[in-house]
């Protein structure tokens, strides 16, 4: 059956020569795994992380692997392939999104409209080094593991429950100072605009970050810290 659809790359790996295998997150029919022949020579320049695609392929019954034949960018990212700090988030959004979306054939459309929106409002835009924080807060809310409020005023973010709240955690976790927790629910709270304009010195921002990646391994399976981090660390020094 040949199907066409909206997809973001999500990984590729070399098959043979010219070939590769893509796992693309579909607007249809969420993660989905293709063999796609001669890519290197169609379309190598084009399948970047993320890249915004139309496909077509055939989905081939006895295999789990659909045939992909034709992918065209459907947005043309400009400032991130040139900007090495954009680029460097690029990477890290794309790892995220890998070691979250795992399972095939269940379509997330909210998400994929979300993060095709902010591909090119994040390509277009001046860029923000809250970024990265701003992305991982607000993808809490599509994996349907965004943290509540137990109470006003929380003395603690008791990561196991993914709760802000004034009772101590029963199992020793990630040791937030008073400020760290502040900006956590006080910026859980506010909008992209506020969390991006928020001054923060790099070390702050990098262990914010390092807490959130924190918070996705309570709640997401098998999760790690992304080779990419350090990448996006030393760009921002």
């Amino acid at each position: 059956m040949k199907v066409t659809d909206k997809a973001l790359l999500l990984r590729k790996v070399n098959y043979g020569e010219t070939s590769l295998i893509l796992t693309l997150f579909t607007y249809n029919y969420g993660i989905k795994s293709f063999i796609f022949k001669g890519a290197k020579k169609k379309n190598g320049a084009t399948l970047i992380p993320l890249a915004f695609l139309e496909i077509t392929y055939f989905e081939r019954v006895e295999n789990q692997l659909g045939q992909l034949t034709q992918a065209d960018l459907l947005i043309h990212l400009n400032d991130v392939l040139t900007n090495p700090r954009k680029s460097a988030v690029l990477f890290f959004m794309c790892d995220i999104l890998n070691a979250v979306i795992r399972e095939e054939n269940i379509p997330q459309q909210d998400l994929f409209r979300f993060l095709s929106a902010e591909l090119v409002e994040f390509d277009k835009s001046p860029f923000e080094t809250n970024y990265p924080l701003y992305f991982l807060m607000v993808l809490t809310r599509f994996l349907g593991i965004e943290p509540h409020f137990d109470e006003e005023q929380p003395l603690f973010f008791d990561m196991r429950e993914g709760a802000f709240t004034r009772q101590a955690p029963s199992r020793a976790q990630f040791q937030l100072t008073p400020e760290e927790l502040m900006w956590l629910a006080d910026n859980f709270l506010k909008g992209k605009d506020q969390i991006l304009a928020r001054s923060l010195p790099r070390n702050e921002r990098q262990r914010l970050t390092r807490i959130l990646l924190d918070y996705y391994s309570h709640h997401i399976g098998n999760f790690s810290v992304p080779k990419s981090l350090a990448v996006l660390e030393e760009v921002f020094d």
